[in-house]
């Protein structure tokens, strides 16, 4: 059986060096999801973690809405979420 752990980074404390923190979970990693949104394709630390993602061949790119990605993060097959968020319920 596989076991997996998932590290977020709002599981920083709040004394510890952010970007120290977020590169060692990185070089640790075996696998970095990035989902891409309206709000993470202007982030410039998600492009940042997602291109150390490509050089070590562990990213897994993630769709969640229709966002034009830049071009170096289509070297990988993109997991396409769009569409698949659960409808808003009208219970009047």
């Amino acid at each position: 059986m596989q076991s997996w752990t998932v590290w977020w980074d709002r599981e920083i404390s709040p004394r510890a060096g952010f970007a120290d923190e977020i590169d060692r979970e990185i070089q640790e990693a075996s696998c970095i999801i990035v989902v891409w949104s309206h709000r993470s394709i202007e982030s410039r630390w998600v492009k940042s973690e997602a291109l150390e993602a490509i050089e070590r061949d562990i990213l897994v790119p993630i769709k969640l809405e229709d966002v034009r990605v830049p071009v170096v993060f289509k070297q990988v097959q993109m997991v396409d979420l769009r569409g698949c968020a659960e409808p808003e319920r009208d219970d009047q």
